[in-house]
């Protein structure tokens, strides 16, 4: 029994090809670097810090905050982006200022109540892993056990 894939009319070619010119472009890999860029910054952070005289930790303190902010909102307009809704200059500017608080407000937005309380939840673990990947160099630097 030979079975063959026929194709009736040229809507089933694009189809396979995935060539519609309204698909939303996947921005799935940008946000995953992002987010990875996130948890790694946090965790080589330790380690500048404890690098640099004391007068420049105000500094590297700021420009950590500075990194954080630009990637949080650079994750934010990937995702505008492949939601099909661009964020307003309002909201550009409330997620550089306010990054950590308004992007529930922006997730719950985009995503509606159920898929962005899902969302929120995977934002948390993010900034858990953020916040673990911090403590364990910190600690490891110190020489403290981490558990």
């Amino acid at each position: 029994m030979n079975e063959t894939l026929e194709l009736d009319d040229q809507d089933d070619v694009e189809d396979l090809n995935n060539d519609d010119p309204n698909a939303l472009p996947d921005h799935t890999r940008t946000k995953w670097i992002i987010l990875g860029s996130l948890v790694g910054l946090a965790a080589i952070m330790p380690i500048v810090e404890n690098l640099v005289p004391l007068i420049w930790k105000g500094v590297v303190v700021i420009l950590h905050s500075i990194l954080n902010q630009a990637l949080a909102y650079t994750w934010v307009y990937f995702d505008s982006v492949e939601f099909g809704d661009p964020i307003g200059f309002g909201m550009r500017v409330l997620v550089i200022l306010f990054g950590p608080f308004v992007i529930p407000f922006y997730l719950f937005h985009s995503r509606g109540a159920k898929y962005g309380m899902r969302a929120i939840g995977k934002m948390l673990i993010v900034f858990f892993a953020m916040t673990g990947a911090y403590a364990a160099v910190n600690l490891w630097i110190k020489g403290e056990s981490i558990f």
